[in-house]
This record gives C-alpha cells, sequence and structure tokens, in this order.
C-alpha cells in the first residue's frame, strides 16, 4: 500500500540546486498489511517502510529502501538517462556480489590435457586396479596400454586434436578402454546411445563432422555412416606397440562433445576442452578428496554429462571406478547389490532416482548394509528437500549428500551446496566452484541479493560453443560485461542470492524442463510432432501430479484423427524414449489469450480415462488381482484393465522400478525390466510369471530326477568297487 500525506508533494525543490531533497528514511514494523510505503512532506521529503515481519525479513527491507532511495537520486540527477541505465545496488553491494561471493580463483594444472594426468598417475602406481566390470578387472598399466593400442589405430585413420570420433557401445570395458584411446590419440570423444533412434544417430554423426566411430559391427547395421568403423570387438585391435605415444594436441583442445536437446527439432553439440575439464576435476578431488581405496560406480548414461566425472576422476588421482552392468542403472536393487559386492565408496543419483534407492532401502532393510558408501553427489534436477531429509533420516551424518548444479554447457557443473545435518528449506545450489564467476541479471544490471533474475556463468568452465551452430554460440555465448575478453553462458535459469553467498534456484525463463534428470527443449518434440502430416497444431508441456512428479503432456489439433500408439511409435523413431510424452490430448482448437497467443494455462489437464484400453477386461485370477492394485497404487489411477499398456497410462522406467520392487515383496515373484518391455500389460505381466514359476518347478523336478539318477549310480559304483575289491 502506498500513502501520500500533505498532497500535493510540491515547493519541494532545493533552490539553491533544483533537485529534490532526498533525507533519510525509517522503517518500522507492523502487521497490516505486507509492505507499506508512507511519503510525507514535511520541511523535506520522508519516507517510512512498514512491513509485516512473518513474510519480510528486515534484512530484505533494508535492501529495498536503500535501493529505492537510490532510484531516486538517479533521477533526480540523471533525468535525461534512460532507465537501462539506472544502478540501484551500492559499491559495496556491487563489490560484495562480484568480488566476494565469486571469490574462486585457485591454481589447478592449466596446460595438461586429461590424458597427461592419467599417464602420470599410471606411472606413480602401474600395478594398481583401476576398472572393474563384472568379474574382471584391469590395472592401470593395463588400461593404458590397451588405450594406447587404440589410440595408435585411431592416429592411422587420420585422427588429430579436435577430431570428433564416434563410439556408440553398452557399458563395458571397450567403453572405457574406447574413451580413454579417442583422447590418447588426441581427438574428442562423441557419446552416442545406442538405443537411440535410427535418424538421431546418423544426425549426430553427421552434424558433428565424425569420419570414424568406435561400435560393434552389430550395432551399426542399419545406420547409414560412410566413415571408418572400428569394432571394438576385435581383439586384433589390441596388438602391437602398446607404449606411450606423443602428444598432439594441448589443454585448449577438445576432449568431448556432448549432444542436449535442442528448440528447432535438432539436438545440439555442447564442445567441452581439456583445461575446462581439469579445472572441474581438479575442484572436485580438492572439495571432496579420493585416496586408492575409493571406489566410484559408473552408472550414469555417457551420453548425460555426469558421466564424464564418473569416467574420468578416479583415473587422475588413483583410485578405482566400478563399471555397472548395462541395463542396471534403472534398477535401484542391483545398484544396492552393486555396492555392496564393490564396496562402492562414491556414487551419483538424479533425485527422482535417489527416491527410488532409499524406498528400495527402506523396503528391503539394506541401509545398514552399506558401510563402504560415504558420499553421494546429486544433480540434473532439483533436489527437494523431502529427499535430502529422507536421506539424512536413513543415513544420519555416516554419509554426505551433496546437491551439484550446471548445464552441459559449462563442464558438468558450476556450484555446489553441502545438504549438512542443518537443512533450510528450500535445498538450494550453492556457491560457485573454483574459478567460475556466476552472475544474476535483470535487464543486463546485477540483481540485487534477494531479487530474482536470470543466471550467467562465466570462467574456466564455459564450453567453447555449440559444434556448427555459431549463430546459437553467439546468442547463448554472451559478452562479459564485468571481464574484459571473457564470455558468460546465458542460462536461461532464474535464480536469486542468498546474503551468506548461496544461490537459490527457482525455475526455467523458457520452455526447457527437466524430466527424470533428463534436459528437454520443449520444442524440439513439438517441431517433431509438426511433421506428422496429420498434425495441424500442438503445444507440449510439462506438468506435474498428485505425487508432484513431473511428466509430459502433448496438447494436438489433429487434421485426421490419429490413434495415441501411432503417435507414440511415430515420435519413438526420431526421439529417445525419455522425451516421448505420457499422455497426448487431443483437442478441437488451442485455447488463445486476448492478444493472439496460445494460453498454456487453459489447456486441461490429462484425463487418465480416456487413454485406458476401450475394451476393459477384469483380473481373472489372484495375481491380477494383486497386478492391478499394485499398478493403480504406482500409476496413481482408479481402475485399470489387464489389456492396459503400461506406459500408456503415464508409467515410465522409475515407476517400473517402484512396481518391480512391489511385485518381488508382495507377489514373492522376479520380473526385470526388460520383461515389463517386452509385456507392459497385466495380462502379459501375468502370463510371464505363470510361465517362469512352471519353468522353476520343471528345473526343480529335472535337479530332483538328476539328483536321484546321481544317488542311485553312486550305490552302483560302491557296490562295484566292493565287489572288485573281494575278487
Amino acid at each position: 500500500m502506498v500513502v501520500v500525506e500533505n498532497y500535493p508533494l510540491d515547493g519541494l525543490l532545493n533552490k539553491e540546486t533544483g533537485l529534490l531533497d532526498i533525507v533519510a528514511y525509517s522503517i518500522e514494523e507492523q502487521t497490516n498489511y505486507p509492505l507499506t510505503l508512507s511519503i510525507n512532506k514535511l520541511e523535506h521529503f520522508s519516507l517510512t517502510l512498514t512491513y509485516y515481519q512473518a513474510l519480510i525479513s528486515k534484512e530484505q527491507i533494508k535492501n529495498m529502501a536503500t535501493h529505492f532511495i537510490n532510484i531516486l537520486k538517479f533521477i533526480n540527477k540523471e533525468s535525461r538517462e534512460s532507465l537501462e541505465q539506472l544502478e540501484i545496488l551500492t559499491k559495496v553491494e556491487k563489490n560484495q556480489i562480484l568480488y566476494q561471493f565469486n571469490d574462486t580463483q585457485a591454481d589447478y594444472p592449466t596446460e595438461k590435457t586429461i590424458h597427461e594426468l592419467f599417464k602420470e598417475q599410471v606411472n606413480r602406481a602401474p600395478d594398481n586396479v583401476a576398472v572393474l566390470f563384472k568379474d574382471t578387472k584391469l590395472t592401470y598399466s593395463e588400461l593404458n596400454e590397451k588405450a594406447n593400442q587404440q589410440a595408435r589405430r585411431l592416429r592411422e585413420y587420420g585422427v588429430q586434436a579436435d577430431s570428433i570420433v564416434g563410439i556408440m557401445v553398452e557399458r563395458s570395458l571397450e567403453m572405457i578402454i574406447g574413451i580413454m584411446g579417442i583422447v590418447k590419440a588426441g581427438g574428442a570423444y562423441l557419446p552416442i546411445d545406442p538405443n537411440y533412434p535410427k535418424g538421431r544417430i546418423e544426425y549426430m554423426l553427421e552434424d558433428s563432422g565424425s569420419e570414424v566411430i568406435l561400435s560393434k559391427e552389430s550395432m551399426l547395421n542399419h545406420i547409414n555412416f560412410t566413415g571408418q568403423v572400428i569394432d571394438l570387438s576385435n581383439e586384433d585391435l589390441f596388438t602391437g606397440d602398446f607404449s606411450n605415444l606423443q602428444p598432439i594436441n594441448n589443454s585448449r583442445d577438445l576432449a568431448y562433445v556432448i549432444y542436449t536437446s535442442g528448440t528447432t527439432g535438432n539436438p545440439k553439440g555442447a564442445m567441452i576442452e581439456h583445461k575446462a575439464l581439469v579445472n572441474r576435476l581438479h575442484w572436485m578431488q580438492k572439495k571432496y578428496p579420493l585416496n586408492q581405496d575409493d571406489i566410484i560406480l559408473q552408472k550414469t548414461t555417457y551420453t548425460f554429462d555426469v558421466s564424464v566425472w564418473e569416467m574420468f576422476w578416479w583415473s587422475v588421482v588413483g583410485a578405482k571406478v566400478c563399471m555397472l552392468e548395462p541395463g542396471y542403472e534403472k534398477d535401484p536393487l542391483k545398484i544396492i547389490a552393486a555396492i555392496q559386492k564393490y564396496n562402492i565408496t562414491t556414487i551419483h543419483f538424479v533425485p527422482s532416482m535417489l527416491d527410488l534407492f532409499l524406498y528400495c532401502l527402506e523396503e528391503n532393510n539394506e541401509r545398514t548394509n552399506l558401510p563402504s558408501l560415504r558420499q553421494v553427489f546429486s544433480s540434473g534436477e532439483a533436489l527437494k528437500f523431502s529427499q535430502a531429509s529422507k536421506f539424512q533420516q536413513e543415513f544420519g551424518i555416516s554419509k554426505k549428500l551433496i546437491n551439484l548444479y550446471g548445464p552441459t554447457e559449462a563442464t558438468i557443473d558450476v556450484s555446489y551446496y553441502d545438504c549438512d545435518s542443518q537443512l533450510k528449506r528450500p535445498i538450494l545450489i550453492g556457491k560457485p566452484i573454483d574459478n567460475i564467476q556466476l552472475y544474476i541479471l535483470n535487464n543486463s544490471k546485477l540483481a540485487p541479493i534477494g531479487v530474482q533474475g536470470e543466471l550467467y556463468i562465466a570462467g574456466d568452465g564455459l564450453a567453447r560453443g555449440y559444434i556448427n551452430r555459431p549463430e546459437l554460440t553467439a546468442e547463448k555465448f554472451v559478452d562479459n560485461p564485468f571481464t574484459a575478453d571473457t564470455k558468460m553462458y546465458k542460462t536461461g535459469d532464474l535464480a536469486r542470492w542468498l546474503p551468506d553467498g548461496n544461490i537459490d534456484f527457482l525455475g526455467r525463463i523458457d520452455n526447457q524442463v527437466k524430466i527424470r534428470g533428463f534436459r528437454i527443449e520443449l520444442g524440439e518434440i513439438e517441431n517433431r510432432l509438426l511433421c506428422h502430416e496429420d498434425i495441424k497444431e500442438v503445444v507440449v508441456l510439462a506438468r506435474s501430479n498428485d505425487a508432484n512428479e513431473n511428466y509430459l503432456c502433448a496438447y494436438i489439433v489433429c487434421k485426421e484423427e490419429i490413434d495415441n500408439l501411432q503417435l507414440r511409435t511415430y515420435l519413438k523413431d526420431s526421439l529417445p524414449e525419455y522425451m516421448v510424452p505420457s499422455y497426448f490430448v487431443h483437442i478441437d482448437k488451442m485455447p488463445l489469450t486476448a492478444n493472439g497467443k496460445v494460453n498454456r494455462n487453459a489447456l486441461p489437464e490429462p484425463n487418465i480415462n480416456e487413454v485406458l484400453s476401450s475394451k476393459y477386461e477384469a483380473p481373472r485370477n489372484k495375481t491380477e488381482e494383486k497386478l492391478v492394485e499394485i499398478w493403480c497404487a504406482v500409476l496413481g489411477v482408479e481402475e485399470v484393465g489387464i489389456n492396459d499398456n503400461f506406459f500408456d497410462l503415464g508409467g515410465h522406467s522409475l515407476k517400473a522400478t517402484i512396481m518391480i520392487s512391489k511385485i518381488h515383496k508382495e507377489l514373492n515373484a522376479e520380473l526385470q525390466l526388460k520383461d515389463l518391455f517386452k509385456s507392459a500389460t497385466i495380462k502379459g505381466i501375468s502370463n510371464y510369471l505363470a510361465s517362469s514359476s512352471e519353468n522353476m518347478y520343471s528345473a526343480i523336478e529335472q535337479a530332483e530326477e538328476k539328483e536321484y539318477y546321481c544317488y542311485k549310480t553312486k550305490k552302483m559304483a560302491a557296490s562295484l568297487t566292493r565287489n572288485l575289491a573281494v575278487h
């Protein structure tokens, strides 16, 4: 509320200066309104701010009053300047934000590449175990030699500094050897998920200019690629000279290229240099040190940039990495078993997967059986207070939980926040890491402490830009007004500084979203759907359900009627599974605002009943009744028929994991994720469980019969031995 007393406010200009005399302001506490500004004409121009303590802190009010006085002084003195020139921060505040909060300068080996640091570690401890996979081990020297042999082959095919080399293989020893071989040859690795649609794989190879790919012949049969293919399953690859190669690149050359979702309908590749990666790993080792007894679990899909520190951090400090078996990263029970078997000490979880991990620990009473685990990193989406609180309830102070934040364009992470015993709401993204500067701007001006703005990133972690996208690079990597001849990355994230130098993440400005840790540009999905000849208009939104879980929903105006299953299949031909919307809502026309834009707020919530099978079939036995009960609980629906598809009802891999855990607990039956993908209906699962049960009993019968015949044979042998002895 604004109150003006003794109106009009004339006659206040100073006769000598011609300016408005602004005297001090006062602050009072009251409870009637959240905030009241009183303007009074006495001898001078006076201001009084009164506020409601429960809603606004005294510190905020002081800042607000100071900024308001600065604005009035600016207008008073610089009446002919544009508002863009207005500076509301005091010199003290500006110094605090620019230099105190961003006091991150630290030494690190700026001139070394990641493979040089690895080679130094090999020399220090060549016989120490470096990599674990299933029941196989590689020492540092064995990994180094195999990578050297592969690097020589790559150089024969013309790989040099800044050459981009594709690698498409499942998680395995071949994967880690392949990546090490690429960087040792001087190139930059481009990870490609073998499960990506054909068109996406071909686009990434063509757009990146890759002329060589490491893979397996069987994975490339359907891919159009005219370059050189190196088969990682070919043992002849690991023959010949295994000595270290002469280095041909430096820290300013590319280390890797990772593609992320793009607004234009195609993904974009962020180019990361060795120097940026070395800085990131050096900070992590300084802040959360590993020793030779530590073991990192490498479980993140290598097309997601978290995998980069999982695959390199240990290699430069003498620790170990355990490669989780392919597919196990979606199964918390498998992850728990791997932690126990390999004595994992360090692990990463996307917050939504952390939820499932903690759920499975509680359900299976396993939390006391993880003595080796000591630090858990979380990133990829906003970490909720409830998730961090549950982690502390499970583990107390025996294990660390660290929240990390950062986009692919800034080398994995740029800020950190330790979730200690004094948890506060909300969980923050914290403070900048070494040699990174964070700025929060409004209209190119620094936002005051407590005021939201767009987050910008500068410093040694910035990507070189997007490959073959100069316009987009120029749009996102802009000139840094605070440090000459440097760039800063425009994140599109909303944030605000807190008085202690931590940053509070507040969401997105644009249509980019995070679903289960995956970064998705909604425009890419919309553009892909608009390529369908029968679709006229489309809007894709990220929504949340009653359990506060995010999901994608596509709203479609069609020229001709299209079945939702057809739409799902159509998108899977060009987009990865995590980008396919959970729901498709068909509408006659898009709701519009008064100025003709799509009114996204008027789009209806998806009706779950519309995606249910038109031919409802009730459960036929107690197993199916129990499965229906489990599905309803996991999917949040009231009724499910045995022919309804799990994924058409909004299911995804994380919900599938909960469902499988419940089946294991309540039906005492085993079901794998791959089995669910094959049989995604209750009828299919019921038949699978029945078949598995029959096979198990058949196996038991065969084993008992075999045991009986073994017993008879032993008796005959004993009798024969006695007879021979007698004779």
